[in-house]
């Protein structure tokens, strides 16, 4: 009910601006166009429409059906396999204007890249290991662990 009520709040201050100075300032314009710019191409009849509180209101509209829907969807754990999660991310981070929280595609493949590095170095090394090993009856010598390491102490 809180964010209910600062939400209003909101929208009343983005309509105030939209009719106070929004919508002045572009009809201030408009006018001195139609009077003094030499295109005629850009003189004609227009209606200034502001449209924050619409955007406002049409985001806030969206983001609560989404939410009911993942809501509803959270009810039924068959249902969550058929949503496409990137989109809904997508979807979700252009209307809480968070895109700087995701990453984007050439990042999640270069750190897929590095984790998939790191799993062949770790493998090769848990061979190596097990090779000398069984070469030496189970026990690793700490010079010949360091050269396998790659580290010189």
């Amino acid at each position: 009910m809180l964010m209910g009520s600062v939400n209003i709040t909101l929208k009343d201050q983005v309509k105030n601006f939209d009719e106070g100075v929004t919508k002045p300032y572009i009809r201030a314009h408009y006018f001195w166009n139609m009077e003094f710019s030499p295109k005629e191409e850009i003189k004609g009849d227009y209606n200034i429409v502001a449209k924050g509180t619409t955007s406002l209101i049409a985001k806030e509209v969206k983001l609560e059906t989404l939410i009911k829907y993942l809501q509803v969807i959270g009810s039924f754990p068959e249902m969550i396999q058929t949503i496409d999660l990137k989109k809904l991310n997508d979807l979700l981070t252009d209307i809480l204007e968070i895109e700087s929280l995701t990453k984007s595609q050439e990042q999640l493949r270069s750190e897929a890249e590095v984790a998939s590095m790191q799993a062949q170095q770790a493998q090769k090394f848990q061979q190596a290991t097990e090779l000398i090993k069984a070469a030496s009856g189970g026990h690793i010598d700490p010079m010949m662990l360091q050269s396998l390491l790659g580290t010189n102490k």
